[in-house]
């Protein structure tokens, strides 16, 4: 009878609540619909006449015409209807047609736009005029598009001129190879272009269509032509190389387009003649240089060879010991490097007048890739009381034409990005391609006082400041084909003053985010690579083999970084291995707790390090054992409760936790202790319960009977 009662309370209270909501519901829908046409007191039209505002583009007989596009809203926002009619010169309707009409004869034509919810309205009228003609569309093609090419090579097609029609012109480009092959374009700064791959007749093809439906077609006939010396991709050779280095030189792949194949061609590499294809590198022994020869030979034609000719400079490791250590990684041409105590880094100067250059040696992790440099064109000295000899650098004119800053990268020579540094409206100005891409906020002058820094990003494609805030996203690589990044991962940097005056300097203050100065030894530490970040703490288990990989790390003066690994068992404090690792070590998980591993990195003089924990987990539960539980009793009746025996396979007894609880019924539930007295008949279950260190429970039940 109780439960039928609760059960009628139950369905009396939903039924109450329902009808609330059915009330409250109905009259926030009344309200806001007398809200809306109490508050909705204005209609208004929007047009959209971009690009032409009010001046519209008029129309020709016999063609047709675009209905502008349009929307309404209310003054609470709500979208409205909008109707659209177009009425001729002789005031009748004009039918639409996906949204165009036809205009038939010469007058004023009228688009009208009405919008209307219950009482409230707007109307706009749009008049256009349509005459008899227009100045015929025509395509004027631009004579830099040449008349020929060859097979393999980039061939680039320029924007021409378009006149006559009527409103805006879109031109289409397309090029065909025969009368139904079409050829895929490519986008670069300032043109398009295509690499044809089989010799003949291609057309150029510029469909052009304006406003009012006006088609205008111009075609422009190409002739291409295989040739017998093979494409071969460029190498790049490093800027210099040490007395008895070994240097290695990259790869290089050559093509012969013939017939309409292309046919991969082997490259032999010479070295002062020697032919070092199989080994692909050589010792530097010349002090004058050593000639480097790529050669990619025609098959069908022997004496058809594309050869390609570079010169390794060689030079001696400066040892003595006023010479700064940078002085062996940077290749100066019409520069000579000074190392003043007081300069801000390392101080070079122009020996005659014309091009300037300057190259770093090492090959720049692309995570790294940035430069740091100042140029000056007076210098002034002081010696105080003690004889030490003081200094400072200033740029009051700019007495060179440009500043070039280049990313190469180290295996393919084409895959090369150049930005050039100089004046726009008496700013210092960044341009790529001959595009201004960035305008600095200070002249050139302090630009270059303070210094210029330029980096790569790698993950987005940008040249970034100091900061690392982009300033430019390259889309291109030098000679316009789409920038796809560095394939090698690491780039050459080269630094370029055009047309300088002699005398003028250059400070290199940082290279690869390294700070440069004028210490004679290696102060560079390695880098780990930020794109191997690896996570701080790693989770195993007792029994694991857990794979510790080192990351990999950049050093400015040392191309091979060795690697090192320290693990040491926190609790126990017990070193598991130091020493030299081969990129990875496998650690045999034996005891709990955490393992402290350093890795690091390190070059001839410097190290760095980075620390990794590894936390073992112990996922085992103690195992509890109790003896003595009565399994009845009688009311008033008091036992001992028996001491439970814990073991766990990592935590001593002491270091866990137990206890043990008593429940009766639905409420009682209490911790007991040394004793329990029965006073009531019923079930008792008493759980005994263990904690270990790393949190596993285990529980025991007894049900004792109390009659």
């Amino acid at each position: 009878m109780l439960k039928n009662k609760i059960s009628s309370i139950k369905t009396s209270f939903v039924a109450i609540l329902l009808a609330l909501f059915i009330v409250f519901v109905g009259g926030a829908i009344f309200t806001i619909a007398n809200a809306e046409e109490v508050n909705a007191t204005k209609v208004e039209i929007t047009i959209d006449f971009s690009p032409y505002e009010d001046k519209f583009p008029e129309g020709v007989v016999g063609k047709s015409y675009r209905v502008f596009d349009s929307y309404a809203l209310d003054n609470l926002g709500n979208k409205v209807q909008v109707e659209i009619k177009v009425y001729g010169p002789d005031g009748t309707v004009v039918p639409l047609n996906e949204n165009r009409f036809d205009t038939e004869k010469t007058g004023t034509y009228t688009i009208e736009y009405v919008a209307e919810k219950g009482a409230l309205y707007d109307v706009e009228t749009v008049k256009i005029n349509v005459k008899s003609s227009c100045p015929s569309l025509n395509y004027v093609i631009s004579d830099k598009i040449a008349n020929k090419g060859n097979t393999g090579d980039m061939f680039y097609i320029y924007d021409g001129v378009a006149s006559g029609g009527s409103g805006d012109v879109e031109t289409e480009v397309s090029v065909m190879y025969g009368d139904n092959e079409k050829v895929e374009l490519l986008q670069t700064a300032g043109a398009s272009y295509f690499t044809p791959v089989k010799e003949g007749e291609y057309k150029i093809i510029y469909s052009l269509t304006d406003f009012i439906g006006n088609v205008c077609e111009k075609v422009k006939v190409i002739q291409i032509s295989d040739v017998a010396i093979p494409k071969m991709e460029a190498p790049s050779i490093t800027r210099m190389c040490f007395l008895n280095e070994k240097v290695n030189l990259p790869v290089v792949d050559a093509v012969l387009y013939k017939d309409g194949v292309k046919y991969y061609l082997p490259v032999k590499v010479y070295c002062d003649e020697n032919d070092i294809t199989n080994s692909m590198s050589f010792v530097a022994t010349n002090l004058e240089g050593h000639e480097i020869k790529y050669v990619a030979e025609n098959p069908f034609d022997r004496s058809a060879q594309n050869v390609s000719v570079y010169v390794a400079n060689v030079s001696v490791i400066e040892t003595q010991s006023n010479v700064p250590y940078i002085t062996n990684y940077v290749r100066l041409d019409n520069l000579a490097g000074e190392y003043p105590a007081y300069a801000p880094g390392y101080l070079m100067t122009t020996q005659r007048a014309g091009n300037a250059k300057f190259s770093i040696k090492p090959k720049i992790y692309e995570e790294f890739a940035s430069i740091e440099f100042s140029a000056y064109n007076v210098r002034t000295e002081s010696t105080d009381s003690k004889g030490k000899v003081t200094g400072s650098f200033d740029l009051d004119k700019i007495e060179f034409d440009s500043v070039k800053v280049s990313f190469t990268d180290s295996h393919f020579g084409n895959d090369k990005i150049t930005f050039t540094l100089s004046e726009n409206e008496n700013k210092a100005a960044l341009y790529f391609r001959d595009n201004l891409c960035y305008q600095y906020d200070e002249t050139l002058i302090k630009t270059l006082n303070s210094g210029l820094f330029v980096g790569y990003d790698y993950a987005n494609k940008n040249i970034v400041d100091k900061l690392g805030s982009a300033i430019y996203n390259v889309k291109y690589y030098d000679d316009g084909r789409t920038f796809e990044g560095f394939t090698s991962k690491n780039v050459y940097i080269d630094v370029e003053l055009v047309n300088a005056t002699a005398g003028t300097m250059l400070v290199l203050k940082g290279v690869a985010n390294d700070s440069i100065n004028n210490a004679t030894t290696d102060r560079a530490k390695p880098k780990f690579y930020l794109s191997q970040e690896i996570s701080g703490s790693i989770g195993a288990d007792i029994g694991d083999v857990v794979t510790l990989k080192c990351p990999k790390a950049f050093d400015l003066f040392d191309e091979n970084v060795r690697y090192f690994i320290n693990i040491t068992h926190q609790e126990s404090k017990q070193e598991i291995f130091d020493g030299e690792i081969d990129g990875t070590y496998d650690l045999q998980v034996a005891l709990y707790g955490s393992y402290k591993v350093e890795f690091y990195a390190k070059d001839q003089k410097n190290e760095r390090r980075k620390v990794v924990t590894v936390k073992v987990m112990d996922r085992v539960a103690p195992e509890i054992s109790v003896s003595g539980m009565k399994a009845t009793v009688k009311v008033g009746e008091e036992i001992t409760i028996p001491k439970m025996t814990v073991t766990d396979n990592y935590s001593t007894e002491d270091k866990m936790i137990t206890y043990t609880y008593v429940s009766y019924g639905n409420f009682l539930k209490r911790l007991v202790y040394d004793t329990w007295k029965f006073e009531s008949v019923g079930v008792y279950e008493f759980t005994f319960t263990a904690w270990d260190e790393q949190s596993n429970c285990t529980t025991v039940k007894y049900v004792v009977t109390c009659e």
